[in-house]
């Protein structure tokens, strides 16, 4: 992973073998005075992502394997902090080798050739408190 960052743009690098996940949560540790709060976007190619999709009747989600080499057509998420610790919430949308697409919610992904990412950061101080729905933690202002 390589990365540059001035003003409100962080842009990351995330090389082939790394997970996407994994990155972001390590290049975020320890920049919460940094990045307040933001959102990202992120573009690359994928051997093999893990998505899933928030089943409501029975409030879990439910996961899937997509274990071929994929684009990542679109990748989009935001940045909270709970107690001094990222959290992030991560969807992407995976271009299949017949041009099929399947996406979700990004549980990890592995990088197979790269992933670029910009963070945007934003002075807005937002956290997540449980919802009604179990395992699921909303937006919340502070």
């Amino acid at each position: 992973m390589d990365s540059r960052n001035e003003d409100f743009i962080h842009a990351i690098r995330i090389d082939p073998g790394e997970k996407i996940v994994e990155s972001i949560m390590k290049y975020l540790e320890g920049r919460e005075d940094e990045i307040p709060s933001g959102f990202f976007t992120g573009i690359g190619a994928t051997s093999s992502a893990e998505i899933g999709w928030y089943d409501l009747d029975n409030e879990k989600y439910v996961t899937t394997v997509i274990d071929e080499n994929c684009e990542v057509v679109s990748l989009i998420g935001n940045i909270v902090w709970i107690e001094g610790k990222p959290m992030i919430h991560v969807h992407v949308t995976l271009g299949k080798s017949d041009y099929s697409l399947v996406g979700g919610h990004l549980v990890e992904g592995t990088v197979s050739v790269t992933c670029e990412i910009w963070i945007h950061k934003t002075p807005i101080r937002v956290t997540r408190k449980p919802a009604k729905l179990a395992g699921l933690k909303l937006i919340e202002f502070e």
